[in-house]
């Protein structure tokens, strides 16, 4: 009898051999079914089109669609992150089928028998592993995704019932374009301090991100924390209880960071509100400015530790020595800080005031998004969804998180301009809050003409050196880099970051 012929051409091999049964395992792993042509099975080919075809299609559709704007949409999108990590075990449980399916096939083709067929299927079970080690924590990160979203996040029914709200009015109901006929969205931004030697819910970190939602220009104001008397509007309860300004503690701690807790005191003046710091602290930011907020998210600072330590830490050049706890510092120069030295270099005030607070906030946001490394969110990215689930609070609808993404997209085309209210804007212990809002509102208009800043031309050979104003030092190694400031001037104040 004549031996049996294979898809591949390949005559019935001679029995008991290892090294072949395992290539061809090894083979089928790599490409699914090609051991089932090997053997002589026409099906085959159609699995080796499928598992050929699934990830060229996703590479197109990467390339194609615009990759990172095409995964950012599926990452707001929890029926998709479902849709999504249901595909992925299929498709991993079916290649993982194949791979036990082919080396079957194969140890009987060989005829491997005993310790033979035993290595055989030892290999087997490493390439299965290999197949779904990756798929199951691809998985375990979208349903960290998920678990983010659905938690942190408002849904349509924590909406109809009021919940996750920052006004004593329910949210609008959402639409395909939340901000379709609104110039600006404007979101107040809040780091809140839940220090063991804190009392109470202290945002010591204000800022306002005012978005121009056409041009994606953004305005963002940081507010001080030492903001001392700050009005809230006629008719609300804060207003009937502080008609003149915030003024419920002793002189310099009638602070604007103090309303929180004092309204969160005083629950039966919000008889319809669940968070009534939350609300008196918006009014009073919105009075401040002369903004409306439109939402507002709020990290707990011990999460940003928690980030930061996900990221695998962040460089920084410190521009003087930090200290810390039980007599350490964190010595200057450039450093690489985990988490918990990053909580301190960013709130220590010892040797310093508000401003050097804010300015150090701003060197670390600006130093944390430069060292961010995609390979290194992506092998940590479920313990950061993690951190962000549990430390961050928003109003920001889960249905609304698709325009935000589009937005997003803009206000990196449009860029960021960073206005910090400090003493030359205004006297924190008695301020003129009519001149602020009209300095907010100078600062948004110039915003909104501002070019685009055009890239500087590359330096040709036998150009010569530029040289800097005879007023300003060279840069000496170490030192830090000037910050971004409103008029860009490295007379301000919070320019060296230096107390």
């Amino acid at each position: 009898m004549r031996p049996e012929q294979s898809s591949l051409g390949n005559t019935q091999p001679s029995r008991g051999r290892l090294r072949p049964a395992v290539a061809w395992t090894v083979a089928n792993a790599v490409l699914p079914g090609t051991a089932l042509l090997k053997s002589g099975r026409r099906s085959g080919w159609a699995f080796l089109v499928f598992f050929l075809a699934v990830p060229l299609g996703a590479v197109a559709a990467y390339f194609l669609f615009d990759g990172l704007d095409l995964i950012l949409r599926i990452a707001v999108r929890p029926n998709a992150l479902i849709g999504v990590a249901l595909a992925l075990v299929a498709f991993a449980l079916c290649w993982a089928l194949l791979v036990v399916a082919g080396n079957y096939l194969m140890n009987s083709l060989f005829g491997l028998g005993g310790r033979k067929r035993l290595v055989s299927m030892t290999v087997c079970v490493v390439l299965v592993a290999a197949v779904g080690v990756p798929a199951g924590f691809v998985v375990r990160a979208l349903e960290a995704q998920r678990s983010l979203l659905l938690n942190s996040f408002i849904t349509d029914d924590d909406a109809s019932f009021g919940l996750g709200e920052s006004r004593d009015t329910r949210a609008t109901p959402a639409s395909e374009d939340p901000w379709a006929g609104q110039p600006r969205l404007n979101i107040m931004l809040l780091g809140h301090d839940a220090g063991q030697d804190r009392v109470g819910t202290r945002p010591d970190t204000i800022m306002v991100a005012s978005i121009d939602t056409r041009s994606g220009a953004t305005s963002l104001f940081s507010i001080p924390r030492n903001l001392q008397y700050v009005e809230f509007p006629a008719g609300s309860p804060m207003h009937d209880a502080f008609p003149n300004g915030f003024d419920a503690y002793g002189p310099t701690e009638n602070l604007i960071n103090a309303v929180w807790t004092w309204a969160a005191d005083h629950p039966d003046m919000f008889p319809h509100s669940g968070n009534p710091g939350l609300i008196a602290t918006r009014q009073a930011v919105e009075q401040t400015l002369g903004l409306a907020m439109d939402r507002y998210a709020m990290v707990n600072l011990q999460g940003f530790a928690e980030v930061v330590d996900a990221l695998g830490g962040v460089e920084i050049v410190v521009e003087r020595r930090i200290p810390t706890d039980a007599g350490r510092f964190i010595a200057p120069g450039r450093q690489l800080l985990n988490g918990g030295e990053a909580l301190w270099y960013a709130r220590s005030r010892e040797g310093s005031d508000d401003f050097d607070r804010i300015c150090r906030q701003q060197r670390l946001v600006g130093a944390m998004i430069d060292s961010v490394d995609p390979a290194r969110i992506a092998g940590s990215f479920v313990q950061l969804a993690r951190a962000a689930e549990s430390n961050i609070s928003t109003d920001i609808r889960v249905s609304e998180l698709d325009a935000m993404v589009e937005l997003l997209f803009k206000v990196r085309a449009g860029g960021i301009s960073n206005h910090p209210i400090t003493p030359t804007v205004i006297n924190p212990g008695a301020p003129d809050f009519d001149a602020l809002h009209h300095w907010v509102d100078a600062a948004i208009g110039e915003d909104g003409i501002r070019p685009t800043p055009e890239a500087p031309t590359p330096p040709q050979d036998g150009d010569p050196e530029p040289t800097p104003p005879a007023d300003q030092e060279p840069a000496r190694a170490g030192d830090p880099a000037p910050l971004p400031t409103q008029n860009g001037g490295p007379e301000s104040e919070i320019a060296g970051c230096t107390p």
